[in-house]
């Protein structure tokens, strides 16, 4: 017998040695590799990849985005704007407000104003899946760029997204028009604020479809300076294997897409680095169940999506929704069911936010629109009803849930019954207070009493029948009828206004009597005596009682109690 020692070893088992050596080494090269990127993580400091989700403005109940409690994210991305089916060059919100329409019954010009005071903004979305988009249904070039301009003026956006999928993709035409359109309003855009513009376009795991690389390749070409392009990473369906994750496949389709754009932009004149194109490249999964059965964006692939972003420099990070950021309930009726508002998997309210947005707190070099503060310096201001779209807060009235006020030139709204709890109160947390912060009062605020004023509706007659919509001079206000009424007598601010027959749509100026005498300008800083008199913006003030520094308001809240009644207007 042979000993152990003696034995020579096979070639093959030599190259059997080698091969698991190899993988070992490999292994750990792989495992070294990664807790490198680890610690670059931890020690890299903030993120240079910033996090936006979608909020659907239309969609009820509606997404207080404008609320830190109920929207953490400073940046919320607002879907969206699409044409008016009947007039397809006029921008709506869904197709159910115009942009008059939006700030009237959505408070959306106010909500986007707070967002701002907050020191974040707000990022406008056109297009999306549900309805046409402007480019498609306006087909006259002119037309179609006043309609981007006059949401990018409304909204004073520094950054724009178009969301184009389904049949809009296919459409060249449109894309022609889109793309001339936008290099018009960047043309136009200041050079200290120019217009950031994203592209979002869906992908498969190989990356973008030839229609996708069509709608790009034609922005470049029309000289457009493009932000970045989004990957609608969702509803993959037959292209992702079976056994890849949702965030392998979000990885696969932002790593193809690299490729791509680097042909692209190289085709178009244009040479980036790789890291410049990874910072022009964001990635949109929707959360939780997707549309295609069995497709489930968990907060693992939220995690993983996270770390790939951060490993490669990513621009942006979106969520397709901010409305579906929460556990479903009742609504969950089981089986395959995609809902709006819940993302159909077990999560805490906004963890998919918290989960991206704890990891990528980047932030997108734009200069941010600023609300015009109508507060003073120096203490306490007045409120004034011409100017305010809501009732002036009183302490001894009693407010239902939902019923908004003006306080402090600020609106809010009560979030359950209250009566005597100031809005501006000072409270420790969230839970303490009545209020729920709306926004400012805005300027344009004062413009719709302004057009009211020139109606002159008939005063208001005890013996009149008025119908819905009817309206009436009462008091030096106008009035709109709620609905058939007659003998209810309308009041600035009753004691139940969900019961009462009218509701305030103006001042009505004529009503107060023009005073051409010259009176001093009121100062702060000047006793008053009773009966004097004086001017301030459109008004002539007289003192009731000896006062200092008390600012006379139109409309006071007790007027019994005010230093100043107004008694007519201002002439010449």
């Amino acid at each position: 017998m042979t000993s152990a020692s003696g034995r020579r070893l096979s070639p093959i088992r030599v190259l059997a040695v080698l091969i698991i050596v190899g993988g070992l080494v490999a292994l750990g090269y792989v495992g070294w590799q990664r807790g490198d990127r680890a610690v670059d993580r931890i020690t890299a400091g903030a993120s240079d990849t910033w996090f936006a989700p979608y909020a659907d403005v239309t969609l009820v109940p509606s997404h207080a985005f404008e609320d830190a409690e109920a929207s953490p994210a400073p940046r919320t991305v607002l879907g969206f704007v699409v044409p008016d089916r009947r007039e397809p060059c006029t921008p709506t919100w869904g197709t159910n407000y115009d942009l008059d329409g939006a700030a009237s019954e959505l408070d959306l010009d106010r909500r986007i104003a707070r967002v701002r005071e907050r020191g974040g903004d707000v990022i406008i979305s056109f297009g999306g899946a549900v309805n046409s988009e402007l480019a498609v249904a306006c087909t006259e070039q002119s037309a179609l760029t006043s309609a981007y301009r006059s949401v990018v003026e409304r909204y004073e956006a520094s950054m724009i997204d178009l969301d184009i999928e389904a049949a809009a993709l296919d459409d060249a035409a449109a894309n022609r028009r889109r793309a001339t359109a936008i290099r018009a309003l960047q043309g136009e855009a200041p050079s200290d604020r120019p217009l950031h513009v994203w592209v979002t376009l869906p992908v498969t795991p190989d990356g973008l479809l030839s229609n996708g690389l069509a709608a790009v390749d034609e922005m470049l070409s029309a000289g457009v300076d493009l932000a970045g392009v989004n990957l609608m990473t969702m509803d993959f369906g037959g292209s992702k294997p079976d056994d890849m994750s949702m965030g392998e496949a979000a990885s696969s389709a932002l790593r193809a897409t690299h490729a791509q754009l680097a042909t692209a932009y190289r085709e178009a004149g244009l040479r980036l680095s790789a890291d410049q194109l990874w910072g022009r490249l964001g990635a949109t999964p929707m959360i939780g169940r997707n549309d295609v059965e069995g497709e489930v964006f968990s907060l693992a692939d939220a995690s993983y999506l996270a770390d790939f972003a951060e490993e490669v420099g990513l621009g942006r990070v979106s969520i397709w929704s901010a409305n579906r950021d929460e556990q479903c309930g009742a609504q969950d009726g089981g089986g395959w069911q995609v809902l709006p508002t819940c993302s159909g998997v077990e999560q805490e309210p906004h963890q998919f936010t918290h989960r991206l947005l704890g990891e990528l707190d980047g932030s997108p070099s734009v200069r941010t629109a600023r609300p015009e503060a109508l507060t003073e310096a120096g203490g306490r201001v007045g409120d004034d009803p011409q100017a305010s779209p809501y009732p002036i807060w009183r302490r001894d009235r009693q407010y239902a849930e939902g019923e908004k006020v003006v306080w402090q030139r600020t609106v809010y709204e009560a979030k359950w019954w209250t009566r005597d709890d100031a809005p501006d109160e000072p409270a420790e947390n969230e839970w303490d207070t009545p209020w729920r912060t709306v926004g400012p009062v805005l300027p344009s605020d004062g413009r719709g009493g302004e057009a009211a004023d020139a109606a002159s509706p008939p005063r208001w007659s005890g013996d009149a029948v008025y119908l819905r919509g009817d309206h009436v001079r009462h008091d030096g206000f106008l009035y709109e009828a709620k609905w058939r009424t007659q003998a209810d007598e309308p009041e600035l601010d009753p004691d139940l206004p969900n019961a009462s027959a009218w509701t305030v749509v103006g001042r009505a100026v004529e009503d107060l009597p023009p005073l051409f005498e010259r009176h001093p300008e009121w100062q702060a800083a000047i006793s008053y005596a009773r009966q004097d008199r004086v001017s301030l913006g459109g008004y002539v003030y007289e003192a009731q009682r000896a006062n200092q520094g008390v600012r006379p308001e139109p409309t006071p809240s007790q007027p019994e109690r005010a230093a100043w009644k107004v008694v007519g207007r201002r002439a010449g």
